[in-house]
């Protein structure tokens, strides 16, 4: 008797783990197929250089660099983001009314966003100002105060700049 229920345990274990491991398998899998697409559609990220694509701040007091940044083009047209592996700063730009000096502030809908570890923040006050603009370039400065509608945190984004480059048609 002790056998025979030692026996059904053993088998209910093995399927029960082998059900288990059917199911990361698949949720692996789903998560491998979604970061491909997204690559695959998004617009590709390239390196910051001195003279190239270029973002820093301060991020909560502590001096920020992105070591990459979403390239500007025919698909991603508005949208400047940096990445530093933990920390991304993204926010749009309205290049049909791009005018040299003049402050746009960040509002609902037309907000720069603050992810800190996953930890994603919306400017709550702010603005950017573009500081040059031709055919080939658009640089600026930015700044923002944001905060989480998850957790309440708060993040502050200062001394800051970025330069994105315009792909020639």
């Amino acid at each position: 008797m002790k056998q025979t229920i030692l026996i059904a345990l053993l088998t209910f274990s093995a399927v029960f783990i082998s059900c288990q491991n059917a199911a990361q398998e698949k949720a692996k899998e789903t998560a491998n197929a979604i970061q491909e697409t997204m690559t695959t559609f998004s617009p590709p990220q390239v390196a910051t250089s001195a003279d190239g694509y270029f973002m820093k701040a301060t991020v909560n007091g502590k001096p920020w660099v992105a070591k990459s940044m979403m390239e500007i083009n025919a698909s991603n047209t508005e949208f400047v983001r940096g990445d530093d592996g933990q920390i991304q700063i993204a926010f749009y730009i309205d290049r049909d009314h791009i005018r040299v000096g003049k402050a746009r502030k960040f509002y609902s809908g037309h907000s720069a966003d603050l992810n800190v570890e996953d930890n994603l923040m919306s400017a709550r006050s702010g603005e950017w100002i573009i500081t040059k603009s031709d055919d080939s370039v658009i640089e600026g400065t930015f700044h923002f105060s944001a905060e989480s509608t998850i957790n309440g945190s708060k993040g502050e984004v200062s001394n800051r700049t970025f330069r994105i480059l315009l792909k020639k048609k």
